[in-house]
Formats: C-alpha cells, structure tokens, sequence
C-alpha cells in the first residue's frame, strides 16, 4: 500500500467504517511508515478538537426556544384552509424540530457534566451493546491492544475482572474525550467500560481521586453507572445494577 492510498483510508480508520481485509493492510502500512502514523495521529487530534468545540458550550433552552417561537410568530399570516392542509405536515415537522432541539439543549444544560459523562456512557452502552445496532468492533487482542496505545497509552487493561471477560473493543466519544469502550461478558452477561484520558474531560466530569469515596455511582432505567479518575485516567463503567459496581470497584483496586 502507498501512502497516497492510506491517507484515503486515515478518515474511515478513524470512524471505524473500514471492513477487516482492508484494515489489515492499512495497519500493515502503518507499521512501517512513521509519516502516515503521525498524519493519523493527526487527524485522532482534529477529530477530539472538533469534537470538544461541539460540545463544549450549549445556548440557553428558553432564548433558543423563545427566539424560534418568535421567528414562527413573525411569519404567522391568516391563510385559507385549502392551505393549511397542503403545509400541514411541514407545521408538524418544525414543531417536532423545535421539541428535538428543546430537549436536546436541556439535556445538555439540566445537570452537571459528572452526570452528563454517565448519561453518555449509558446511552452508549444501550445503543451498541444491549440493541446491538451495527459497529465496527475489535476482538483481537493485537487489535485491541493497538486501541489502547492509541486512546490511553501505557494502561494496562485486564483481560477479566469480577469473573467477566474481556470480549469486544471500539473507539467512541464520550463528553469531549476519545474514549476507548471495552464490553466484558459472561453468558448474557456484560458490562461496558470505558477509558479516557482525564485531560480530555471537564475538570467537573469526575470524582476527585482524594475523596472519601472515589466512586460516583448512579442508576439510570435500572441501568448501573459508576465512575472514577484514577493516576490521570477517567473510568466509566455501565451495566446490571449486580454486577457494574462491583466491576468498578475491582478496577479502582487494581488499575
């Protein structure tokens, strides 16, 4: 592979769209050529900027949904009924817009950003390990530790913890930080967790490591969520309300 190819495939690497041959022979590349790691590294970065620049401020709820009732105000004239019936779905979609947006921008706004990481990691879990919605995941354990190096260089991720074990790996985003999702599994069983370097988060987003209890835990639709910052790194953990605890209280001990 030549590095005018490889940098055509740097985009699709990093939204994990790649299929397994091609993904191969990309990584083949990169071992040997340290100007296309680097160009990779890159664009890791610009993807985390963009990321952090999108979510890092959201505007307030009631000016957002006031100033577009304004605009539909503005616009409001008396119109036959002829008309009314032929715009009638375009009404209803731009009041669905206008709900959308209100409750996106409240989630965003209505709680703390240690609550939002969680809620994150939730939804997350929800949508790529309980429904089980299409995604690129890695489980060979060259590729996984491959991930690690790149999102949290020198962690050491253990292969089981709380007789669960290490099935499946991705890269997502969670808040405004690269965060590297691991599924551990036994049976039916299994548990989210997530690393991210700590930097990347907001300095609010975890629990302080000198605290009386290091671990914040929450449970959201009979969901179990626990976080911890520990040695520079953030830890999110999601699963049953049985097991997720005691998987985030094993990995506060050991890592």
């Amino acid at each position: 592979m030549r590095c005018r190819e490889a940098e055509g495939l740097l985009a699709p690497q990093i939204s994990e769209s790649l299929d397994a041959a091609t993904q191969r022979d990309l990584a083949l590349h990169l071992d040997t050529c340290a100007a296309c790691r680097a160009r990779l590294q890159q664009e890791y970065e610009l993807d985390r900027l963009v990321m952090a620049a999108v979510t890092q401020e959201a505007p307030a709820t009631d000016d957002l949904v006031a100033r577009i009732e304004h605009a539909i105000e503005g616009t409001r004239r008396p119109r036959p009924f002829f008309f009314l019936q032929r715009r009638w779905p375009a009404f209803a979609g731009a009041a669905a817009v206008i709900l959308l947006v209100a409750m996106a921008v409240s989630r965003f706004t209505a709680a703390n950003s240690m609550h939002l990481l969680c809620q994150d990691a939730v939804d997350d879990h929800h949508t790529e390990v309980v429904l089980h919605e299409p995604r690129h995941w890695h489980t060979n354990s060259s590729d996984i530790a491959d991930l690690v190096r790149r999102t949290v260089p020198g962690t050491q991720v253990p292969q089981t913890v709380a007789g669960l074990s290490l099935q499946k790996a991705r890269i997502c985003g969670l808040l405004q930080a690269t965060a590297l999702h691991l599924v551990y599994g036994k049976g039916s069983q299994q548990v989210s967790v997530f690393f991210m370097l700590q930097r990347e988060l907001p300095s609010d987003s975890l629990p302080s490591q000198a605290a009386a209890n290091r671990l914040h835990e929450e449970t959201d639709s009979g969901v179990a969520v626990a976080s911890f910052a520990q040695d520079g790194m953030g830890v999110v953990v999601v699963g049953g309300p049985e097991i997720a605890p005691r998987v985030a209280d094993q990995l506060a001990l050991s890592l």
